[in-house]
């Protein structure tokens, strides 16, 4: 035989032999990779904190790779539970599981801030050391707070939430001190005794340039500026209607009798009304507002509101704004006013 025909049938033998030794150690070594690498399911947990009080579970997987442990990170959302009265209600409805923790929190805020609640900042209180402030925020539109934990206690931070207190600042705007009070997270404030001023009558208290309700669970500090109103008006008034008068005694001085031209200074209205609007117009819109936030109320069901008229001891006319309300408390309809 041919020596060149030798050779060439043993280098074809050796190739055919090393492909087969090199297949054979790739899959030995991927099928050690695989049982190596069997990937471990870790949970862990984020407590967000807005005006709810929301906890969400999370999972990651952890492998090994080489001699390191890898990690995919996609904080998959396997479970959402509420924590208070709050948080249930805006909950409910919602499906977030299997999305990533930050986009579940992202629809968190965004149904919060829809069902009228208002908040600048919020808490993220979590086991996980691996969110980023800065992107959470650029997500989320926020100043989101994170405080990472290794060991969380639930009880604990429930009941820190609960007594979170904010201060409510009375500015008496030139009048006499009104002390500042501290108010429990999603509770209401008093209204305080109100203040003295010379020459001028309390119109109200302001928040924003806004008439401030006292029936606002407080979930922030908050400056409330007293807005006054002269009694140089009232008086103007009254000698208005003093000189009307004594001008009809005069003209009917030849018939000695005296006619009183009466004045008309006070609004009296129903205690029912917290406000009273000059049209309709602005009275279906604060009504549009007050729907959203009466329709919080986990245990009623606001089906229609409207504006109604009411008439002061001086003739005037004005509106207020009324709800039809189902109370699943008491298992009836019954009218609310605003």
């Amino acid at each position: 035989m041919n020596p060149l025909v030798i050779i060439n049938i043993s280098t074809s033998i050796l190739i055919v032999f090393l492909i087969i030794v090199i297949i054979g150690i790739i899959f030995f070594k991927n099928d050690v990779f695989k049982k190596n690498n069997k990937k471990e399911e870790v949970l862990y947990t984020a407590y967000v904190k807005i005006n709810p009080l929301v906890k969400i579970t999370f999972k990651n997987y952890k492998y090994k790779c080489g001699k390191k442990t890898c990690n995919d990170y996609k904080e998959e959302v396997t479970k959402v539970e509420p924590l208070n009265d709050d948080a249930k209600k805006l909950i409910k409805g919602l499906n977030v599981i299997g999305k990533s923790a930050v986009d579940a929190i992202n629809v968190l805020c965004k149904t919060a801030k829809e069902s009228g609640k208002t908040f600048e900042n919020i808490t993220i209180i979590t086991d996980y050391n691996r969110f980023n402030d800065k992107k959470i925020n650029e997500i989320l539109k926020l100043n989101a707070t994170i405080k990472s934990q290794k060991n969380l206690n639930e009880k604990k931070i429930i009941s820190e939430y609960k007594n979170n207190k904010y201060t409510v600042t009375f500015d008496a705007n030139g009048g006499s001190k009104v002390e500042n009070v501290q108010v429990s997270a999603n509770e209401t404030v008093d209204k305080p005794s109100t203040p003295v001023k010379d020459g001028y009558k309390l119109s109200g208290w302001y928040l924003n340039d806004n008439e401030f309700d006292f029936s606002t669970k407080i979930n922030k500090d908050i400056t409330l500026v007293a807005k006054w109103e002269s009694e140089d008006s009232s008086k103007n008034t009254t000698s208005n209607s003093n000189k009307n008068t004594n001008t009809t005694t005069n003209t009917n001085e030849s018939n000695k009798t005296t006619q009183t031209t009466p004045t008309c200074q006070s609004k009296k209205f129903s205690h029912k009304y917290s406000y009273v609007y000059n049209n309709n117009d602005t009275c279906m819109k604060q009504g549009n507002l007050a729907f959203i936030d009466v329709s919080d109320n986990i245990n009623t069901k606001v089906f229609t509101y409207g504006c109604e008229e009411i008439i002061d001891d001086c003739g005037t006319k004005y509106y207020g704004v009324y709800f039809n309300v189902y109370n699943d408390e008491t298992d009836q309809v019954e009218r609310w006013y605003y």
